[in-house]
């Protein structure tokens, strides 16, 4: 028979139950034989996945967990580990020089255990005077507690700005309270500017205090220059309040310095507020640059004039004619004419005729007409 598509179709015969018989039994074979496979996959399957599911924890359980957003907040920042402290970032902060009342409050931030930390920053960096001026106030702090670890950090501290103002400020405190071990500090310190400050401090400190030959001799262990000569000047003008003549000698033997017309010069300067006759005898017998000589003269002339006039004109009047002849009338003048114009008048009235008497006059006619 032929089929639609054009194709015979095969004809099949029935089979017979012998067939059937055989085959069943083959059919039943395969099909337990897949069923045991089939277990044994399964069987095997989980085993499998037991296994990779106890390496998989184990690698998960390896990896580290990240924390959550919450946990972020408690933990502590990456900055904090280089946080600069509190009066450094106010230091840097500053746009101007401050004045006293921010930096006080900058050192205020400061506690009292990290003042010696802090002057170490302070010391090494470049912070200006802002830097200069608080480090002044922490040692000025610090010392308050005693004066040993103080003394102890100076002894370290690079010679310098920084270095100098910190032995100023740690001399000038332990001078109120014991300048002899002050002194013995100053004079083992590091030869430097940082012991010469030490030194001159201490200098200024014993003369005020009346210790004028320690004074002088600290003064005098410190290298030459404008600022020792300052404090030598200083340290024999106070004793020249007490005892002008051992002052006068004693800076009469110095060297033909500087120093040395400078040192009488101010004595005798000085001494014109309270013996401007014993001054301008000291004046007069000492041997001192003349422009520094003429200074004092003209200082000696106003003070003795407010005293006594007459005395101070009759010296006035020795003064061969100079510039400082001319100088010393119209100073004597502007003074007598306030207290006793008549009397002014009356002794330019018997002056010779010259430069230094119409100097004189030109003032006498400017106080009456200020009068």
């Amino acid at each position: 028979m032929q089929s639609a598509f054009g194709n015979p179709r095969i004809k099949r015969e029935p089979r017979t139950k012998a067939q059937n018989g055989i085959r069943s039994p083959v059919l039943q074979v395969c099909c337990a034989a897949i069923a045991v496979a089939t277990v044994f996959l399964l069987i095997h399957s989980r085993n499998q996945a037991g296994s990779k599911s106890d390496q998989n924890e184990k690698t998960v359980a390896s990896i580290p967990s990240y924390p959550r957003s919450s946990d972020l907040l408690q933990l502590p920042a990456i900055a904090a580990v280089a946080q600069i402290p509190e009066w450094q970032r106010r230091l840097s902060e500053l746009s101007i020089e401050p004045d006293s009342d921010v930096l006080g409050e900058i050192a205020a931030t400061v506690p009292d255990d990290q003042i010696r930390e802090t002057l170490d920053i302070l010391s090494g960096g470049n912070f200006g005077g802002a830097g200069l001026e608080l480090g002044r106030l922490l040692i000025q702090r610090w010392v308050k507690n005693g004066m040993n670890e103080p003394a102890t950090w100076a002894e370290g501290v690079p010679d310098g700005e920084f270095g100098r103002m910190a032995c100023r400020e740690i001399a000038t405190a332990w001078a109120q309270s014991d300048l002899a071990n002050a002194a013995a500090w100053a004079r083992q310190l590091p030869d430097g500017g940082n012991k010469s400050a030490a030194q001159l401090s201490l200098s200024f400190e014993a003369a005020l205090r009346g210790h004028v030959a320690g004074a002088i001799s600290l003064a005098a262990n410190v290298p030459p220059g404008a600022n020792r000569d300052e404090a030598m000047d200083f340290s024999v003008r106070q004793w020249a309040i007490t005892d002008p003549n051992a002052a006068t000698s004693w800076a009469e033997q110095l060297p033909n310095t500087p120093l040395h017309d400078e040192i009488l010069a101010d004595i005798a300067t000085d001494l014109a507020v309270r013996d401007p006759f014993r001054a301008a005898q000291l004046l007069a017998s000492a041997s001192i640059k003349e422009d520094l000589s003429d200074k004092a003269a003209l200082t000696i002339v106003r003070f003795w004039t407010s005293s006594a006039p007459e005395r101070a004109a009759d010296w006035v009047a020795q003064f061969p004619e100079s510039e400082l002849r001319g100088d010393a009338m119209k100073n004597m003048i502007d003074v007598w004419a306030r207290n006793d114009f008549a009397g002014a008048g009356e002794w330019l009235m018997h002056q010779p005729d010259g430069p230094a008497r119409s100097a004189a006059i030109a003032t006498y006619e400017s106080a009456h007409i200020n009068n």
